[in-house]
């Protein structure tokens, strides 16, 4: 929840516009390419097709709602693949569950950690 209360006020009250179901800007074309952009990634999701959930989710919520992104996705992602480094130079990690939108796109885990030298595989 410190990342949300961090955010400034605004995103703050666009976020909760967003979780009520609109805003007062509902319609306009931001609003729309959200929603087509979920729609697009709930039916990737459910066909295992992850990049391209990962490309209609992640890329529309960095494009339409960049704080949220930097907060909830980039700088969390940047966090974790540091301690993920440090932690595998000890004993090591055996498996790592994150949300999916952490996996995918050039600012996932899945490229951090592979840019970091690590051989990272889906388990299906």
């Amino acid at each position: 929840l410190r990342i949300m209360a961090d955010l400034p006020q605004a995103v703050q009250i666009q976020m909760l516009e967003d979780a009520m179901g609109g805003s007062a800007g509902a319609g306009d074309d931001a609003d729309d390419a959200v929603a087509d952009a979920i729609d697009l990634g709930e039916s990737a999701w459910i066909n295992g097709d992850v990049q391209l959930y990962g490309a209609a989710i992640a890329i529309a919520m960095r494009d339409s709602r960049p704080a949220f992104y930097d907060a909830l996705l980039r700088r969390r992602n940047l966090s974790w693949a540091a301690t993920l480094t440090r932690e595998m130079r000890g004993s090591g990690v055996q498996m790592v569950n994150v949300g999916a939108l952490h996996l995918v796109g050039e600012e996932g885990l899945v490229a951090l950690m592979r840019r970091r030298g690590f051989v990272v595989e889906r388990i299906q």
